[in-house]
């Protein structure tokens, strides 16, 4: 572990179906961050919550 914190953050699925994900990392002692950043990518891209298999 790096003591940095993460998170994996869901991003939309291509037309293949496969569901892709960002992964915002933050500095030592920044937990607030990626979950802040989640939240923004969120509001500009919402995404599906169930692939389009």
């Amino acid at each position: 572990m790096t003591g940095r914190p993460a998170m994996a953050v869901p991003s939309g699925a291509p037309p293949s179906g496969a569901l892709c994900a960002v992964r915002p990392v933050g500095r030592p002692g920044s937990e607030a961050d990626p979950p802040a950043l989640a939240e923004r990518l969120g509001a500009l891209r919402p995404w599906r919550r169930t692939a389009g298999l």
